[in-house]
């Protein structure tokens, strides 16, 4: 019998392993306890009684197949319940505090409602239901839920004030970094001023000594002198001794003029150290700074919005005024975005030391009333039959053309000129381009706003270099003095900072207009008021008939010269641009700006400053638009669109006056 009872319970097992292998454990335990207890308590029995004791055992394995195998579809559908997934899909793999919790709730609430799924839907609990235990699934489910949604908002919370801590810390910090450069600056300032006067001070002692030596010398030569050195018995001895005073008072001369050069050297030296180490400091500062987390790099921590109450709500609602709360508001000035348009927007950072020139408020000429039309005879302007058809004529945003045959010089001349406006003209005569100089003022005086006041002013490394030019009343020259820089391009870079400073400087206050040319040019026909305007460009002559995916734009989205393809309206060259003087004003600052934020990056934009001028004048349009006439190439041959040429390069060899 206890091998028939055996037998019996292995062919259980085998029906066993046919089903599904997470209920075989619960399975075979409860056959095994069922057997065992047949055997002990009944002991041997009649073959009948065996079939029937067999059968007693095989339906309460089937009864439990049954249940087990509708516990386990129904766990599948608990698990694709939509009202017990409260944590929605299972979360992807993170290591974000954020990202880590959600992955223990979630897996915490797939693995309670299994368990609590298995064990409510038991037929029988083996052990007494605890009375602080729901009475069904769905109850159980509640309060899981419930249980882990607290959990989750003090999670919350708690990842919210820590988030609200660090960016009040940042905050804070950010409010404080415009005081460190100038007091790091002031620091590094105190520093060489201390070396300087180390430096001077034995220069001076050593200067002190020679003094006192020299007084001694002086009291030597006192005692020498004596009455009897008059008599022409002594005229020899006399003459000697007079003939040493010379000597030691031009030896006094020499050893004065070379104690002030020293003193001047060692000021010099100490000048450019501190400038050297002002330089690194900075370069080593903007790196640093560039490396920070700012509060813009975190997300905002969330705050409760305060409620307003009624009584202040309605009246606001019938003023017409906003009823939500505004923000707080930024407290630290963010950097100065210096490109803007539809593709990636450059930055340049609020800590970058620029000269305090930018935020000067100049005070310009006092402005000119407008002048009406004056009664004059012309020619009546046909609409229907435009002396130009040539060309384009107008831009797409209105701004004028400037062609030959588009504008009469008479009339503007009658409105311009009673407004006694003065016109000034800057130019760099850097190194061999001061040779150009002569032959731009003698031109500049033939053809060059006939008739106005105008203000030269060239800059030069060389001032003695620079010719002197008859000019015509009312008319005035200045030659300024700048740094030259090792190479051309570098030239060309400073040529916006250079600009910006002398008008903030000086030529803000003596003239109305402003144009930019270059030296190496020359006039030929004549340049006038039809040139005026609020800012004012000249389309290179290279590029006025050829389609804009053969412009020379600077298409590295690194910099902050940067034009995608597909976009530019014409290619301006930077040999000519002007305008009213506080819109140059705002114009170079604003190059020199995007000049700035691309050498803080190691970027050189890919033709300097008119690559600068071209993404400008993409995003903030010229007012009015000079054609080829005003910047020709004399290299190039006259199209039959250009009808006179006005301004144009002179040939040259580029390689050898650059040099």
């Amino acid at each position: 019998m206890i091998y028939q009872v055996q037998s019996s319970r292995r062919k259980s097992s085998g029906r066993h392993q046919d089903s599904r292998g997470s209920l075989e454990p619960a399975t075979l335990t409860t056959q095994r306890k069922n057997s065992h207890l047949n055997v002990s308590d009944e002991g041997p029995r009649s073959s009948a009684a065996h079939k029937h004791a067999a059968r007693s055992i095989q339906k309460p394995a089937t009864k439990k197949r049954a249940s087990r195998g509708s516990m386990q579809k129904c766990t599948k559908s608990v698990l694709s319940d939509k009202r017990f997934q409260i944590f929605g899909e299972m979360p992807p793999e993170s290591s974000t505090f954020k990202g880590t919790v959600m992955k223990i709730l979630w897996m915490g609430n797939n693995n309670l409602l299994c368990l609590a799924e298995e064990f409510y839907h038991k037929e029988k609990h083996q052990t007494t239901m605890p009375e602080d235990l729901p009475e069904t699934f769905e109850r159980f489910a509640e309060v899981i839920k419930q249980t882990l949604l607290s959990y989750q908002s003090q999670i919350d919370d708690y990842y919210n004030s820590c988030l609200k801590e660090f960016w009040d810390q940042l905050k804070s910090f950010e409010e404080e970094l415009p005081y460190v450069s100038q007091l790091a600056v002031d620091g590094l300032l105190k520093e060489h001023e201390q070396k300087l006067s180390y430096a001077t001070s034995n220069i001076e002692h050593s200067f002190n000594q020679q003094l006192e030596d020299w007084r001694s010398v002086k009291a030597e030569r006192e005692n020498e002198l004596r009455p009897s050195l008059g008599h022409p018995d002594n005229l020899l001895q006399l003459e000697a001794l007079c003939q040493r005073e010379s000597k030691e008072q031009k030896d006094h001369v020499d050893a004065v003029h070379l104690h002030t050069r020293m003193l001047q050297d060692c000021a010099a030296e100490c000048t450019q150290n501190f400038v050297l180490a002002l330089a690194a400091f900075t370069e080593k500062l903007l790196l640093e700074l560039d490396e920070s987390i700012t509060i813009d790099d975190i997300q905002a921590p969330k705050t409760e919005t305060p409620k307003q109450k009624t009584s202040l709500l309605i009246p606001h609602k019938q003023a017409g005024l906003p009823l939500q709360t505004r923000g707080a508001e930024q407290l630290v000035e963010r950097g100065r975005r210096v490109a803007v348009g539809n593709w990636k927007v450059h930055y340049l950072p609020y800590y970058l030391p620029c000269p305090g020139i930018f935020s000067k408020e100049l005070l310009y000429l006092e402005e000119k009333p407008v002048q009406l039309f004056p009664q004059l005879f012309y020619q009546q302007p046909r609409v229907l039959a435009p002396k130009r058809q040539d060309v384009l004529t107008v831009t797409p945003w209105l701004a004028p053309i400037v062609w030959e045959g588009t504008f009469s010089p008479e009339i503007l001349d009658s409105v311009y000129m009673p407004l006694n406006l003065t016109i000034g003209v800057t130019a760099f005569a850097i190194g061999k381009y001061t040779r150009f100089v002569g032959r731009f003022l003698e031109s500049a005086e033939m053809h060059f706003m006939k008739g106005y006041r105008v203000n030269y002013y060239i800059f030069t490394d060389n001032p003695e270099m620079i010719p002197s030019v008859q000019l015509q009343p009312g008319r005035r020259f200045d030659v300024v003095h700048v740094k030259k820089y090792p190479s051309w391009q570098e030239i060309s870079m400073r040529r916006m900072e250079t600009i910006n400073l002398h008008i903030a400087e000086r030529s803000h206050q003596e003239v109305d207009y402003l144009f930019c040319l270059d030296i190496d040019m020359v006039f030929h026909n004549a340049w006038g008021a039809e040139t005026l305007g609020d800012i004012v460009a000249a389309i290179h002559p290279g590029y006025f008939n050829v389609p804009r995916s053969q412009f020379p734009y600077e298409r590295r989205s690194s910099s902050a010269a940067y034009i995608p393809e597909g976009e530019g309206d014409f290619y301006y060259g930077g040999a000519v641009f002007g305008g009213l003087v506080k819109k140059v004003y705002e114009f170079t600052r604003t190059c020199h700006m995007t000049i700035l934020a691309d050498k803080a990056n190691g970027i050189m934009a890919a033709w300097q400053e008119e690559s600068h001028l071209n993404r400008h004048f993409l995003s903030h349009k010229p007012s009015k638009v000079l054609s080829p006439e005003y910047i020709w190439d004399d290299r190039k041959p006259k199209p039959p669109e250009i009808y006179l040429i006005r301004f144009s390069t002179v040939d040259k060899n580029y390689q050898e006056v650059r040099n």
